[in-house]
């Protein structure tokens, strides 16, 4: 399985990390010098430092056969952006974060609506929920 991931912060060092222990080949892609040498010390993956929204960074870790496509980062509309660069160049599934729920319905009118939008504060509170009624049940 190839999975590649567009943001290499929190969420996607997370994922990466947790990914390449169990065996799958992860790529991570980041913009920022910075974030990718951190990552290269710390995460057993390929770690490419590109535009995740550029067709050619794209082309170059082979979208045609990407299992899973992330887009990670902590801007709502570069992780659309990507996303649909990502579908449209062959990427089998893509999973988007999204932080504000109003774009929900943007992925949807985009076409997005089989893919995961990740909604990090829903999902705390459903966490969160859930400890609480399990401490009452």
């Amino acid at each position: 399985m190839k999975v590649v991931i567009a943001g290499g912060g929190r969420f996607g060092e997370n994922i990466a990390k947790r990914l390449a222990e169990k065996g799958v080949k992860v790529y991570v892609i980041d913009i920022n010098e910075r974030i990718c040498n951190k990552l290269s010390k710390v995460v057993p993956a390929l770690i490419i430092c590109g535009d995740a929204c550029d067709p050619k960074t794209l082309n170059e870790v082979g979208m045609e056969d990407t299992d899973f496509f992330l887009a990670m980062t902590g801007n709502d509309e570069l992780n659309i952006i990507c996303a649909l660069l990502a579908k449209e160049l062959g990427a089998k599934n893509v999973i988007v974060r999204i932080n504000h729920p109003e774009h929900l319905e943007a992925c949807k009118e985009l076409g997005i609506e089989e893919t995961l939008s990740i909604y990090p504060a829903d999902l705390v509170a459903r966490d969160i929920e859930k400890m609480i009624l399990k401490e009452e049940g």
